[in-house]
């Protein structure tokens, strides 16, 4: 802790005294770009600990293969696996998990719901069937859908084989890895494919319905519209998981210049396309699916413009339903009853290729419902 609290009154002196945008550059991307950076304490030496143990990706592969979904009450059938995929000087994990539907409802696998959770989350904790994403997987597996349950780059075991190369990219290489582990799935899974995620996985998966022709509908909660609004989602996380840097992210965010600098740099030091992070710059580029995007209020890590801007942008709004929760936050609408309501109307319209059964477009307050 001394040591951070050092680092950050040489840097705030180093800002005060000029170069302000190219220091909250140099010391901002891997707090905005490496969950596992934010999750580790911003600690360099914990960070590069799992390379320094195992060569490449033998720490993430060990840790994948010793994981047995029985010990965390995952649903009996339940499959962990991981794929390596090969990049431009460096190899992705991928670590993802499949579900079985509930099959004394369902003997036969109606379709697959991909469930992507948001920033720094991983698919390591019980399956708790109440809580979190878990629940609208409980619901598709009753309604007939196995679960595709997959750790985004960077998160939980899914790393490269170096450091500071599985950056969150917020949606542009997801969207590949992703794109390559359905390829690599094939017909181990059902069809049709569905995706659905919170906060920064929202945003991966939507990219990925827009883009990829084998997923046929995508559910949004509380994704970002495009990588341009970055800044205010991550504070968010970092005012939870690291306290200590909000201030000098607050402070970076104002100064002239800083986002397009900064993501220039993580353009080039990331290998990924901008635009293609961004589900507002697609407009009309992107393929026509079923949406439904949910969002509170008063969300001040990924505001409810988000949510508007990408019904605006989509080539038929129609096809793009929106349910808004008054008065609450980035995820406090999770547990409420009519959300759930609306996932399950969804799913069925989709799997049924029924868009008359499609919710219609709903505000409800946040407070009193259970």
């Amino acid at each position: 802790m001394l040591k951070q609290i050092t680092r950050l009154v040489a840097v705030t002196l180093l800002l005060t005294l000029g170069g302000c945008t190219q220091i909250c550059v140099e010391q901002g991307i891997k707090p905005i770009f490496l969950p596992r950076f934010i999750t580790q304490g911003l600690d360099q030496a914990k960070y590069e600990a799992p390379w320094q143990e195992g060569n490449g990706l033998s720490y993430f592969i060990n840790q994948a293969e010793s994981w047995r979904p029985d010990d965390y009450q995952y649903p009996e059938g339940t499959l962990n696996e991981y794929i390596i995929i090969e990049y431009d000087g460096y190899q992705q994990l991928i670590r993802y998990l499949i579900v079985p539907q509930d099959k004394e409802l369902h003997p036969t696998a109606k379709g697959t719901l991909m469930l992507l959770q948001g920033w720094s989350g991983a698919w390591l904790y019980p399956f708790d069937k109440q809580s979190y994403l878990n629940r609208t997987g409980q619901l598709a597996r009753e309604l007939g859908m196995e679960l595709l349950l997959v750790d985004l780059r960077g998160h939980g075991m899914s790393e490269a084989s170096k450091p500071y190369k599985a950056a969150s990219t917020y949606g542009d290489k997801d969207v590949d890895d992703l794109t390559k582990l359905l390829q690599r799935l094939g017909s181990r899974i059902s069809k049709p494919v569905m995706v659905a995620g919170h906060s920064y996985g929202a945003s991966s998966g939507t990219l990925l319905a827009i883009k990829n022709p084998d997923v046929v509908a995508s559910i949004n909660m509380s994704g970002l519209s495009s990588i341009d609004n970055v800044l205010q989602a991550v504070k968010g996380a970092v005012s939870d998981l690291a306290p200590e840097s909000e201030g000098l992210l607050d402070f970076c965010s104002v100064q002239t210049g800083f986002l397009p600098a900064l993501l220039t740099r993580a353009e080039k030091e990331y290998d990924f396309d901008r635009k293609g992070s961004s589900i507002t710059a697609l407009g009309q580029q992107g393929k026509e699916v079923p949406l439904l995007l949910i969002g509170g209020s008063d969300d001040l890590n990924v505001p409810i413009e988000n949510l508007h801007q990408i019904k605006q942008s989509r080539p038929n709004p129609d096809n793009v339903k929106t349910v808004v929760y008054e008065k609450c936050d980035h995820g406090s609408y999770l547990p409420l009853d009519t959300m759930y309501d609306h996932i399950r109307f969804f799913l069925t319209s989709v799997l049924t290729d029924n868009p008359l059964s499609m919710p219609d477009d709903a505000s409800y307050m946040c407070e009193g419902e259970t």
